[in-house]
């Protein structure tokens, strides 16, 4: 599967969905939400159905913590410049590291997600003959693909020492891959857990679930399924290995936010994948008019109470941003 398969399949799947399977909400105003890949996702989904499906009322889209550009994110999608943002990593040590070690720690999101390198890592231990040589392969590579400090780190005592300080209080470097990670790597203050993700993956395993998506016959056993993962990025947001000249997520927004009513680009300030520094830079490189008043605007809302009932269903990562008594208004963040 590629980027430019997705949106046109995407397309394709909803064309069909909205004239042939229920074209009593043809008329209904149609948005597109989602996060993270879902960056690219989105806005390429959203140009492929406003240039062939007019059919499709789509008026609105919002990504959240999104891949966009990957000069604009480069910095911010980086580990170790994360852990030294918040406190993990004291100023001496970072200085050490980013500028006289000229260390680089960028998380799996920036080489594609974690999915999508160890998809990669498994179709080359797939060509070793034997158990014993595909492990020492496999370490060989965990080090130069996840554990790796950069092309240009050099290797002398002190910057050793220095990324081993590094490693030891960041939880690895805010860990993708580690199964004994202590900082959750998708939510810097969340419970340690893949309960989501693995709730989800049981959910979509489901004959119920395969016969409703009408993926029965789905060469993928299990999902996610790294072994089966075959995916070729296209675009320069979230890839390393980007081409030269292709368009980042910056090309798409300016060609399709002047024909949507409402496009809404927004980041948290706790994720270690992708920060709001980078998603506020590629924005801003959009270049669209900033409105009177600023870009910075205080917004809020209305904090009302959860039962108990409603607690114990949610899981560890989201519950906890839940309370058993109103609070009323409080302050959501800036827009």
């Amino acid at each position: 599967n590629t980027d430019k398969f997705t949106a046109s399949a995407s397309r394709a799947a909803l064309q069909d969905f909205f004239v042939n399977k229920f074209p009593e909400l043809q008329a209904n105003d149609f948005f597109i939400t989602g996060e993270s890949y879902a960056g690219v996702y989105i806005p390429t989904l959203t140009k492929e159905i406003l240039d062939n499906a007019p059919e499709i009322n789509l008026v609105g889209i919002a990504v959240g913590d999104p891949c966009t550009d990957n000069v604009a994110q480069e910095n911010s999608m980086d580990s170790l410049w994360y852990g030294n943002k918040y406190g993990l990593v004291d100023e001496a040590l970072y200085d050490t590291l980013w500028n006289k070690c000229e260390a680089r720690s960028p998380t799996l999101m920036m080489k594609g997600g974690a999915h999508l390198v160890a998809a990669k890592l498994n179709k080359i231990l797939k060509t070793f003959p034997n158990d014993e040589s595909r492990l020492q392969a496999a370490e060989k590579l965990k080090r130069e693909v996840i554990a790796n400090p950069g092309p240009r780190f050099k290797q002398t005592p002190e910057c050793e020492m220095a990324y081993r300080k590094f490693l030891f209080s960041t939880s690895k470097g805010l860990s993708q891959s580690w199964s004994e990670l202590y900082i959750d790597d998708y939510s810097l203050f969340a419970p340690v857990t893949n309960k989501e993700d693995d709730d989800m993956g049981i959910y979509m395993s489901r004959p119920d679930v395969k016969a409703a998506l009408h993926v029965e016959e789905s060469p993928v056993i299990n999902w996610p399924g790294d072994l089966e993962f075959d995916y070729t990025k296209e675009y320069d947001a979230c890839n390393d290995e980007a081409e030269d000249g292709v368009w980042s997520m910056i090309d798409f927004y300016r060609d399709i936010v002047p024909r949507l009513k409402t496009t809404w680009v927004y980041n948290g300030d706790t994720d270690p994948c992708v920060t709001y520094e980078g998603t506020r830079t590629a924005v801003k490189r959009i270049g669209l008019e900033e409105l009177d008043g600023g870009g910075y605007r205080p917004w809020f809302y209305n904090q009302t109470e959860a039962s108990l009932k409603l607690l114990a269903t949610k899981a560890p990562l989201f519950g906890p941003g839940l309370l058993t008594q109103p609070m009323g208004t409080q302050f959501g963040g800036e827009v």
